[in-house]
């Protein structure tokens, strides 16, 4: 089923009852200045803020990510230590691509997270491993079964 709009009149404004006014370029270049001035620091502060939540976002998805490749190595993680290794993990990465970026070779957005992901892998690698024990102890006598 196909809606068809009523055609609408054109909006028009009149403009009769301003008296003075007065528009040129560098009243235009002026305004657009101020413009600029008040735009700036609201555009910095919104970027700042989802710059921050795209950040904690990825932390806690690669906390998760370090407790799922402990898991896989039979080196349970809780979600602390995962989120701190994976922490860790980001730091050579972020510190690499920022020298790189001092020589202006930046290094290809898609590699910054398979760097991080190798170091978190390495990171969980020397964690250590769940030891199955065949003997119940409790308050260091041995419990019989």
């Amino acid at each position: 089923m196909e809606y068809k709009l009523a055609p609408r009149p054109p909006l028009t404004y009149e403009f009769s009852s301003i008296k003075d006014f007065y528009l040129d370029q560098q009243v235009a270049a002026q305004l657009l200045g101020r413009f600029r001035q008040l735009i700036l620091p609201v555009f910095y502060v919104v970027s700042l803020l989802t710059n921050y939540i795209i950040l904690l976002l990825a932390a806690l998805l690669s906390g998760t990510l370090a407790m799922l490749l402990g898991g896989l190595q039979n080196k349970p993680l809780t979600y602390s230590a995962g989120l701190r290794l994976s922490v860790t993990a980001f730091t050579p990465p972020l510190i690499i691509s920022s020298l790189l970026a001092l020589i202006e070779r930046p290094i290809p957005f898609y590699l910054y997270p398979l760097l991080a992901g190798a170091y978190l892998l390495m990171a969980v690698g020397p964690c250590r491993e769940v030891q199955q024990s065949d003997h119940l102890y409790l308050d260091d006598e041995p419990v019989t079964r």
